[in-house]
C-alpha cells in the first residue's frame, strides 16, 4: 500500500516485459499512497500493459 511504482519507473518496467514477452497479459495493480497512483497506470498503458487497476487515495479518507 506504499505506492512506490512511480511513472518513469512504470515506464521503463512495463516497456521492459512488453519488448521481451510480447504476449504475456501484464497487469498492473498499485495504490496512491504517494500520490502518483494515477499517472503511474497511464504510463503503464502507454508501454503497453493490458489491465490496470488502482486505488484512489481521497476515495479511502487516508492511504489507500
Amino acid at each position: 500500500m506504499a505506492g512506490l511504482l512511480k511513472p518513469d519507473a512504470a515506464s521503463v518496467l512495463i516497456g521492459a516485459i512488453r519488448a521481451k514477452y510480447a504476449d504475456l497479459v501484464i497487469h498492473i495493480h498499485t495504490h496512491d499512497t504517494a500520490g502518483t497512483g494515477a499517472f503511474s497506470m497511464y504510463k503503464c498503458i502507454e508501454a503497453g500493459a493490458d489491465i490496470v487497476d488502482g486505488a484512489i487515495d481521497c476515495m479511502a479518507n487516508s492511504n489507500s
